[in-house]
């Protein structure tokens, strides 16, 4: 089976380097197939028999501590569902230069989902829609202040959670097809 890899907080301002040729060698390594990167931000496709995501995430999360020597929270999703996810969501039709769509994985399943709407106090970032452990947003970039998006995320979601640009999707997509 296909999945991908969202790792959390690499390769950010110099902070947390994992250089992408060692990650994949090491998925490898591990046992794991055919690993691509997308990007330098931690987004890593590849095969494996596992069937359970929590199992590989929990393997490739040591397995990064240990190579790296930091945690590296890792959320890990089936192929099959993130294709689904895409062809489903209200972004495929919606956008603009000032508009920006994202995608937040949650590691683990809110017991209570908050009432959406949801936005930040100026208003500019959004929260649309939770669906399968996913939240989706909008930001508009027409606000010239700098938007404390994750804060709003992470407010609401907790720290177990990674977050990606629709555009950063879209080419993960293209890569699973």
């Amino acid at each position: 089976m296909k999945y991908v890899a969202f790792f959390r907080g690499i390769n950010v301002g110099g902070h947390h380097k994992v250089p992408m040729s060692r990650l994949k060698q090491l998925l490898v390594e591990s046992g794991y197939k055919h690993p691509i990167s997308i990007l330098n931000s931690g987004n890593i496709i590849f095969e494996s028999r596992k069937k359970s995501t929590s199992e590989i995430e929990d393997q490739l999360e040591v397995l990064l501590k240990n190579e790296f020597g930091f945690e590296v929270p890792t959320i890990v999703k089936n192929a099959e569902s993130l294709k689904d996810l895409y062809t489903t969501t209200p972004f495929n039709d919606v956008g603009s230069k000032e508009l920006k769509h994202f995608i937040t994985f949650l590691k683990n399943p809110k017991s209570k989902i908050p009432d959406l709407p949801i936005y930040s106090e100026d208003g500019f970032f959004k929260i649309i829609a939770i669906q399968d452990n996913v939240v989706l947003s909008m930001l508009d970039l027409s606000n010239s202040k700098t938007v404390k998006a994750m804060k709003v995320l992470e407010d609401h979601f907790g720290k177990d959670i990674t977050t990606r640009n629709w555009n950063t999707l879209s080419k993960l997509i293209v890569k699973l097809n």
